[in-house]
């Protein structure tokens, strides 16, 4: 499975929910909370699936900030000239209320 096929997963999007929740649904970096959000890897283990990487390794970043970020490091090239994007997934209240 590649790694955009892993970001296309249920088990990645609830992970990122959690994740997103435990950071108040507002960008780690600048605050905005308006923004779409993401979750970031602050490292990348190729022996770990996307979800199954430890919190600490994992923040909620607003997709402007997420460029930011990739842009300034070495992978920065293969993020900015990616061809496909991934599909933003919007959870519904419903589901964002089974983690209050």
């Amino acid at each position: 499975m590649t790694y955009t096929e892993q970001l296309r997963t249920f088990e990645w999007r609830l992970r990122s929910l959690i994740i997103m929740k435990r950071d108040g649904m507002k960008c780690v970096k600048c605050g905005c909370a308006k923004s779409v959000l993401q979750v970031h890897h602050t490292k990348y283990h190729k022996d770990l699936l996307a979800w199954e990487y430890p919190e600490k390794y994992l923040i909620t970043v607003c997709d402007k900030c997420h460029n930011e970020i990739h842009a300034n490091t070495p992978s920065g090239d293969f993020w900015n000239n990616m061809p496909l994007k991934i599909k933003k997934f919007k959870f519904s209240k419903k589901v964002l209320a089974l983690f209050d």
